[in-house]
């Protein structure tokens, strides 16, 4: 049986002498043609800048953000009242009252760090949805504006971004890919 089982391993992995083609087969967005490499980038700091659709979108969170901070900012004053207002009592204060009050003012500024919490993650998990929501119109758009254009790579440069080492003004579409963006989705402009 061990001496079959080498036999069979042997023919599996015996090598035949002939060399096999490995064939890739490109996607349905690959080019079948061969063409010259054709590259370009966009600057992301231009289209945070200038990209109404994004703009807004961020005023609109901005705004969002400041009545979170409103609101979480009079309850701290209201319960920080609350507190004046019982320390004003003085001497009249039992030990008992002191303690039971000690006890909710804890609780309640517990409770209010935890609804702050709260609101700041729900207010990030809706500041990564507009990105996500811009680069899914970034990429849209890309997709479309490359089928006339037919750039192999498109590559991304801003602040903090280190895809590009280099990068040749000349190649950059910012302006066009811009100008596409803001004309495909209707917004007030600022």
């Amino acid at each position: 049986m061990l001496v079959l089982v080498g036999i069979l391993f042997y023919f599996h992995f015996k090598e035949t002498g002939s060399s096999q083609n490995i064939v890739i087969a490109p996607t349905s967005k690959d080019s079948l043609v061969l063409k010259p490499l054709k590259v370009a980038y966009v600057d992301l700091d231009s289209i945070e800048e200038k990209f109404y659709y994004f703009k807004q979108k961020q005023t609109d969170f901005v705004k969002k953000e400041e009545i979170v901070d409103r609101d979480v900012n009079a309850q701290y004053e209201n319960i920080e009242r609350e507190r004046a207002q019982f320390a004003q009592r003085g001497n009249s204060i039992t030990q008992t009252e002191a303690e039971n009050f000690q006890k909710e003012y804890t609780s309640k500024m517990q409770d209010l760090q935890r609804e702050k919490e709260e609101k700041k993650q729900a207010l990030a998990d809706e500041q990564q949805k507009i990105m996500d929501d811009v680069q899914s119109k970034l990429n849209g758009f890309l997709d479309e504006y490359n089928k006339t254009k037919h750039y192999s790579f498109i590559f991304t440069t801003g602040k903090g971004t280190l895809l590009l080492f280099y990068k040749d003004t000349a190649y950059n579409i910012t302006n066009e890919v811009l100008t596409g963006l803001n004309a495909s989705i209707k917004v007030t402009t600022p």
